[in-house]
């Protein structure tokens, strides 16, 4: 041990500062285990830290290994005890290669010393199993109380829905759940009594908590260069009636590029049960057999499917500039891009630079899985439209004093502008910023929008880590345009057209309908 905790004098910066764990001196690469089991919620880069890894272990502790060399795992992941989660380095700040490790008790680092026993960390056993895991429950749920009645922007729904009265009486469920799953579905019943979105409780399992933690400003921690990345094909699913259906193909992934379609029923992974985040864990450059059913009478097909180690806001952003397609129909040349998500611009710009000034019209796919920010929802319209202008009237805020993130991108107006030649596909997926660039296409009358009504999900919101591993997603801010809010009613087509998903081999009626008025118009 080269450094222990307290104050020390810095060895670069020649002053007493405070050291929040204590540092080994180990050869470069050597392998740095997990002392205890938990979850990750944090693998990436972390500014002065470098090379980081934090696990939380329930009980209120988390350990945190700093200065590595590399990860072998990712947020989110389960760790077992004695997994190997990275390598000795020397990143960030620091004079040599070495570990930095602590110890955090309900966020606050204490010493780590009490804990060691031949070099290796004792936590606090687990005497009665029923009894610390209630402790766990109980210490979950009361964070999840405080993070809502501090950073919720409608205190007046708080009060008026008598919100503290029904927390205090689904505590005890909540606290006596026999597993975390089933806290989790009884907290989301909590929430769900706010009926805001933005505002639900994660876990690790889920594929949102992933996309959540990648493309929504992390509050209280801070993301600190943090690379989030979840193994998958690219590939989402809805369930229905205990079947699951692919319902969205990221253009240019593996799943695409196996041949799965639009409605193909996923029946297992491996062998396995399907599920969207733990069928693929572990195997990233690995291939996995996916079977598949195309009809509900038809025979399976399996296929072998690469899967890859995907950072899900890169991942949306390169499916959007890999949609990018121009059709003949009807003597026009007809130009198509999937919008997946709108919290980075540049998938769009590459789309519609692809695509050209050339094209007749031009189709937006709207109907994504991932809102982003009001900026980019500005910055996409502008990209289809010469003039600048107020897209959606009278905009007001109203807050809990946190702040949306709003930054858009200064885009490359097209040679000629789409407005009044385009049209705009929405479903139930199309939420947040997706509905505001809806909302502000339709009052500006760029062109027909078709499909079904938006999620009406558009409020603003943060995240926040819970105990045991969980995420919270809390709206922090309302939103209203022209005076009427989105949320709770979303947008209306213009045409309405619904896409059966099951089994639908690929069909879609809106983009053939949207075709064919395009090319009328």
């Amino acid at each position: 041990m080269t450094a222990g905790f307290g104050p020390r004098f810095h060895p670069l910066f020649n002053d007493m500062r405070r050291h929040d764990g204590q540092d080994f001196e180990a050869a470069l690469g050597a392998p740095v285990t997990a002392p205890e089991a938990g979850v990750a919620v944090l693998a990436g880069y972390k500014d002065g830290d470098g090379f980081s890894v934090h696990i939380a272990h329930g009980r209120g502790f988390e350990t945190r290994y700093t200065h590595l060399s590399g990860i072998k795992i990712g947020a989110g992941d389960c760790i077992a005890r004695e997994t190997v989660i990275a390598a000795v380095g020397d990143t960030g700040i620091s004079i040599g290669p070495h570990l930095h490790f602590e110890i955090r008790r309900d966020g606050q680092p204490v010493d780590p010393m009490p804990f060691m026993d031949a070099a290796r960390l004792t936590l606090p056993a687990k005497t009665a199993g029923a009894a610390t895991d209630a402790s766990d429950r109980a210490q979950l749920f009361d964070t999840v109380v405080r993070t809502i009645e501090s950073e919720y922007f409608d205190k007046e729904r708080l009060t008026a829905t008598d919100w503290r009265a029904k927390a205090q009486a689904k505590r005890e469920l909540a606290t006596a759940a026999p597993s975390p799953a089933e806290a989790q579905r009884l907290i989301n019943e909590l929430l769900a009594e706010l009926k805001t979105s933005h505002t639900g409780l994660y876990a690790p399992d889920q594929i949102e908590y992933h996309i959540l933690r990648d493309v929504v400003p992390l509050r209280g921690a801070g993301r600190n260069g943090e690379t989030v990345s979840v193994a998958g094909i690219g590939l989402f699913t809805k369930e229905i009636d205990g079947r699951h259906f692919a319902d969205g193909i990221l253009e240019g992934m593996e799943a695409e590029k196996a041949g799965i379609h639009f409605g193909d029923e996923i029946v297992s992974i491996d062998g396995g049960p399907y599920s969207p985040v733990a069928a693929f864990r572990g195997k990233e450059g690995k291939t996995v057999k996916v079977v598949v059913r195309r009809a509900a009478d038809a025979e399976p097909d399996t296929l072998e499917i690469p899967v890859a180690a995907m950072q899900p806001g890169k991942a949306l952003a390169e499916a959007t500039a890999a949609s990018a397609r121009v059709t003949g129909h009807g003597g026009k040349k007809i130009g198509y891009i999937h919008l997946w998500a709108l919290n980075d611009g540049g998938g769009f710009q590459t789309a519609i630079s692809k695509i050209g000034a050339s094209v007749d019209k031009l189709i937006v796919d709207a109907r994504g899985k991932v809102g982003g920010n009001m900026g980019m929802a500005r910055s996409i319209l502008e990209m289809l439209d010469a003039p600048r202008e107020s897209y959606w009237g009278e905009l007001s805020f109203s807050s809990s004093g946190r702040h949306p993130h709003n930054a858009g991108l200064t885009p490359k107006i097209p040679l000629a502008p789409f407005r009044g030649r385009s049209a705009l596909l929405i479903d139930n997926h199309t939420r947040s910023a997706g509905e505001m660039m809806a909302y502000g296409f339709q009052r500006s009358k760029f062109g027909p929008v078709l499909g079904t009504r938006t999620a009406g999900a558009v409020s603003a919101g943060a995240t926040y880590l819970m105990p045991s591993g969980f995420m919270l997603y809390v709206a922090i801010s309302g939103l209203a345009f022209d005076g009427q809010p989105l949320e709770g009613a979303g947008v209306a087509p213009d045409h309405e057209i619904a896409r059966p998903l099951p089994y639908a081999n690929g069909a879609d009626p809106v983009l053939d309908a949207a075709l064919d008025l395009l090319a009328a118009r």
